[in-house]
């Protein structure tokens, strides 16, 4: 999976971490072009979006 993470004004975030819902070790930062790419084998996992100073974020993923 792949994507880019914003901010409240729709800025992209750089250095901003991913990481996946029971299995933090797999980790990664949001590169320069601020995309991060990260391999998820589970259905219905969610993903663990943090950053400093902003409030951590669980997403869902649902994949078909």
């Amino acid at each position: 999976m792949k994507g880019t993470v914003y901010d409240s004004n729709n800025g992209p975030l750089m250095d901003a971490n991913v990481s996946l819902k029971g299995n933090l070790s797999n980790g990664i930062i949001i590169n320069m072009g601020r995309q991060f790419n990260i391999n998820v084998s589970r259905l219905n996992s969610a993903l663990i979006v943090s950053f400093i100073k902003y409030q951590t974020q669980v997403k869902q993923i649902l994949m078909e």
